[in-house]
């Protein structure tokens, strides 16, 4: 599905849901850019204009690495699939599962520092 039609097709079941999709490299701006841009347009041109890395941060694209991380740490904590087979039950089992991941997001990162 190209990404005009997948942010189209989001919009139409979520109207107030923010859709960031990071166009390709080689993308361009299409032909209405300067009279009538669509937010991909809008994407590229910020991109052209300030760099790929400055569009991810003005547009939180970053916290998508972080949650990624944490469904990550998740399949090796928790596990793959839950193990409850009623909703209540499976619903105190994510419950169980995000208290322990959100305390070992608490206890923070590893610090580095230089002793050379």
């Amino acid at each position: 599905m190209p990404p005009d039609d997948l942010r189209n097709t989001v919009m139409q079941r979520f109207a107030d849901v923010e859709i960031i999709i990071p166009p390709p490299k080689t993308a361009v701006a299409g032909p209405e850019a300067e009279t009538t841009p669509t937010a991909r347009d809008l994407d590229v041109l910020a991109i052209k204009a300030h760099g790929r890395m400055a569009w991810q941060k003005s547009t939180g694209y970053n916290q998508r690495a972080r949650v990624e991380t944490q469904m990550g740490r998740w399949k090796s904590v928790i596990g793959e699939r839950l193990r409850s087979r009623t909703l209540d039950n499976q619903r105190t089992e994510c419950r169980i599962g995000v208290s322990v991941l959100n305390k070992m997001t608490s206890l923070g990162r590893p610090t580095f520092e230089r002793i050379s």
